[in-house]
């Protein structure tokens, strides 16, 4: 056995040009995981823990990394599953997965005190127009150490089964949707539609469609738009949000199709989600409040935009995935959005008149 551990590294090692030397690098990484020397088994996990993040060779480390999970030494075991949970790749592990979200549900229940616990205002008044989302005064109590999970597919998985079978405090289940809608969660849409359909908590369900604003596949993407055109307003405003998480092109045209609502409210989410979707380049005014000729003239302009653009559009929605509010751990935008009060116009006086 070795002497001192050092476990700080500060270079991530450079790999050879050549592919089958490259290869040969790493396999003799993998074996000194295994190594005598402790320095020698924590200087290689280190340097496949830099390897694997970096996405030159990524492709490379990971699957060597893979292949000695069944190994007859449980330290290899144990590194590769550290190195793993370290570049995300938390498929392969799923007892990693379980611990994780079982560490984030555990967090949730600490945290469950109501002014922690995500409220969505007016929920249950399908008359009230002022709806919001809001995480309240601190944010969701969680750790980032847990929530790296929730960038892999069998991670949004287990936390959405274990949210469907949850049946504890609210807080955590509405807590635990909000993760979902601030992560991409596509690959737990089944789980998400059923919410939808069997969730009897106004708050949790409504995060459930935010959530599924993700998913790409037809049968999320129909509920979503039936929302949009047939919900009530907490679940039309649910659905604006869900298409924020959408990298679909498709939805501009619905979303054209709705800033000639008869409703100012649903005209102004379809435009503010445009300009969300569009990063503000379709460049056109549209005032949900305006008159009619105003507002034709701002479709026009938006119209003449996509025309020349729409072709070779494309959304791009990676810098909105892990947008959660946490505490005490970090502070981000939570998902609400302004919602204007419509305000009468203000006569102003002629340049020639006095004032009194």
């Amino acid at each position: 056995m070795g002497g001192k551990i050092d476990n700080h590294l500060t270079e991530p090692p450079a790999l050879p040009k050549e592919k089958a030397e490259a290869e040969k690098m790493i396999k003799g990484l993998i074996v000194d995981l295994g190594d005598d020397d402790a320095n020698k088994r924590m200087e290689a996990t280190e340097k496949l823990k830099s390897l694997g993040l970096a996405e030159e060779s990524r492709g490379l480390v990971l699957p060597a990394v893979r292949a000695v999970l069944q190994s007859d030494d449980p330290e290899v075991t144990a590194r590769a599953k550290d190195i793993l949970s370290a570049c995300h790749d938390f498929d392969p592990v799923p007892d990693v997965v379980r611990q994780k979200v079982g560490g984030i549900i555990e967090n949730l229940s600490r945290g469950g005190r109501e002014w922690q616990t995500i409220q969505w205002e007016g929920a249950d008044d399908p008359a009230r127009s002022e709806l919001e989302p809001t995480t309240g005064y601190w944010g969701i109590s969680a750790k980032e150490a847990d929530l790296v999970v929730l960038m892999c597919e069998s991670g949004v998985r287990e936390l959405a089964d274990t949210l469907l079978k949850h049946e504890g405090e609210e807080g955590v289940k509405r807590n635990g949707m909000y993760l979902l809608t601030a992560y991409n969660s596509s690959a737990a849409s089944e789980n998400l539609r059923k919410m939808i359909d069997g969730e009897q908590d106004a708050t949790a369900r409504l995060l459930a469609i935010v959530a599924l604003g993700w998913s790409a596949d037809e049968k999320s993407k129909k509920r979503v738009e039936d929302f949009l055109q047939n919900g009530t307003t907490a679940e039309r405003r649910a659905a604006f949000l869900a298409v924020e998480r959408s990298t679909d092109p498709a939805w501009i045209g619905v979303l054209r199709k709705l800033l000639e609502s008869k409703e100012p409210e649903t005209r102004y989410n379809a435009a503010y989600t445009l300009g969300e979707l569009t990063g503000g380049k379709a460049g056109f005014e549209f005032n949900a409040f305006d008159s009619g000729e105003n507002r034709a003239r701002a479709l026009e302009a938006f119209d003449s935009w996509w025309k020349a653009n729409g072709n070779s559009f494309k959304i791009d929605r990676r810098d909105f995935i892990g947008t959660v509010k946490l505490s005490p751990i970090r502070d981000l935008d939570d998902i609400t959005r302004p919602m204007p009060v419509p305000q009468p116009p203000v006569e102003l006086p002629e340049d020639n008149e006095e004032e009194e």
